[in-house]
């Protein structure tokens, strides 16, 4: 381990500073710390916060991506209900259509025979 420093006529430096000068610098020190201790916990207070908005915002917007696309799932599903609907109707007037010509076929052929 290297000798402490000296400073003037082999005096070791601290022993140069007055005590009351010692006492005020190591106090500023303390306060420094303290200082830079509660800037470091309100930055990270500050991204804490601005991290939780940004999720939140992000929430936000996933929650209303979700709501239109549920509603536009329940407009699918009545489209699809309603076609359905139109289809049974149409099935129903195609195999009426067909029972008609049938019978109008068979008066059609009894009328030849």
């Amino acid at each position: 381990m290297d000798p402490p420093r000296t400073g003037f006529g082999g005096a070791r430096c601290t022993e140069l500073v007055p005590d009351k000068v010692r006492s005020a610098l190591q106090n500023t020190l303390k306060d420094y710390s303290w200082i830079t201790l509660i800037s470091t916990f309100e930055l990270r207070e500050q991204l804490a916060a601005e991290a939780t908005a940004a999720v939140q915002g992000e929430i936000d917007e996933l929650r209303k991506r979700s709501e239109e696309a549920e509603e536009k799932l329940v407009r699918t599903q009545k489209e699809m209900e309603e076609y359905k609907k139109l289809t049974e109707i149409s099935n129903k007037a195609m195999e009426e259509n067909n029972a008609l010509l049938k019978r109008i076929l068979a008066i059609n052929n009894a009328s030849l025979i």
